[in-house]
């Protein structure tokens, strides 16, 4: 989003030093700070010269809106530094946490009751965060998923499934096992880092005949890779709220197979951008997989293409940013307008 709003508005960026993202960028308004990997307590948790150090940097830019795009216990003390002359916007990725983390939960109620404005990534789950997070209609958005997108070769791919991610057990790694054993002459690349709940399920499925698991995790080049060299992606999931894997797989013209669960009905397009399953119906899934995998040449260009081009109305920051601006102006037209975010 940084580089589809640059031109139109001032704006920066704040995000953890040495980035591994190839789409990190880096000019006079990108800046980069030490902070903790992870967003739980760990050490440098409660390092408050380094937390400081970043409401300095905040406070350089000039800008007047602090949109936080993810949830860390850093955000919490940063809110509470910053004060209300700023106006501060956090991001609900997931409304509802996964596996009921507690944790989780009480982190971003905390982050949410010190923010002005809370963004959500799909209405679906407004109710949700109304209840949860006691936020009224005033301060709750809706801004979507957005990827910068890029140009698009169709590759037809190797006529492989797909299976990527962080590996846990709510995005259905036990079903996955029961899909590749029903379908023997497809082949599938199983590819993201287990958490230790879910490795044993990862295990069981090393050594399978049909399927390639890359149980790590891997680089943005790797990732490319995967999704170009496949042809269908896989989501065999339990529980979500929007899928970010959903999205990928559309920037590179890559038609899914996926259990309608939370909000990714509104993601897939059945029976045009892939094929939509009933939640838990691991036959129907297993008959989608079937389908896809004897899909001639011609049907399936017409699947990786309206892929493609949904993926890019929807999900293209080129596509969101004017709406982004127009969100955030709303925020700021009590303080004379929009002139930034971070």
């Amino acid at each position: 989003m940084f580089k589809a709003l640059r031109g139109r508005c001032k704006v920066a960026t704040v995000g953890a030093e040495n980035p591994t993202s190839s789409n990190a960028c880096h000019t006079a308004d990108n800046h980069y700070v030490a902070c903790p990997d992870r967003p739980g307590i760990a050490k440098g948790t409660f390092d408050f010269a380094a937390i400081e150090n970043v409401v300095k940097v905040i406070k350089s830019t000039g800008c007047r809106i602090v949109y936080f795009e993810s949830v860390h216990l850093w955000n919490c003390f940063i809110l509470m530094r910053l004060g209300k002359d700023y106006v501060r916007v956090t991001t609900l990725h997931d409304v509802v946490p996964h596996d009921g983390s507690k944790s989780v939960l009480l982190c971003q109620k905390l982050q949410c009751r010190l923010s002005d404005y809370v963004v959500i990534k799909s209405a679906e789950f407004t109710n949700d965060a109304r209840r949860l997070y006691n936020l009224p209609s005033e301060r709750l958005l809706t801004l979507g998923v957005w990827r910068d997108w890029p140009t698009c070769d169709f590759r037809v791919g190797d006529g492989s499934f797909l299976f990527f991610g962080r590996m846990r057990k709510y995005k259905g790694l036990s079903t996955m096992k029961r899909i590749i054993d029903s379908c023997p002459h497809a082949h599938f690349t199983v590819m993201g880092a287990p958490d230790k709940e879910s490795k044993p399920l990862l295990d069981d499925l090393q050594g399978l005949p049909n399927t390639e698991v890359v149980g790590r995790e891997v680089n943005d080049c790797e990732m490319r890779n995967a999704f170009q060299n496949a042809s269908w992606v896989l989501l065999p999931y339990e529980s979500a709220s929007q899928s970010g894997v959903i999205i990928d797989a559309y920037k590179y013209g890559k038609p899914v197979v996926a259990f309608d669960v939370g909000a990714v009905s509104s993601q897939v397009k059945d029976g045009v951008t892939g094929f939509l399953v009933p939640a838990g119906d691991i036959s129907a899934f297993v008959d989608a997989v079937e389908k896809a995998a004897s899909m001639d040449e011609a049907a399936y260009a017409a699947f990786s293409h309206a892929a493609y081009e949904f993926g890019s109305e929807r999900y293209s920051a080129e596509e969101l940013c004017e709406d982004f601006a127009r969100q955030l102006n709303i925020m700021l037209a009590d303080k004379g307008g929009f002139d930034g975010a971070i």
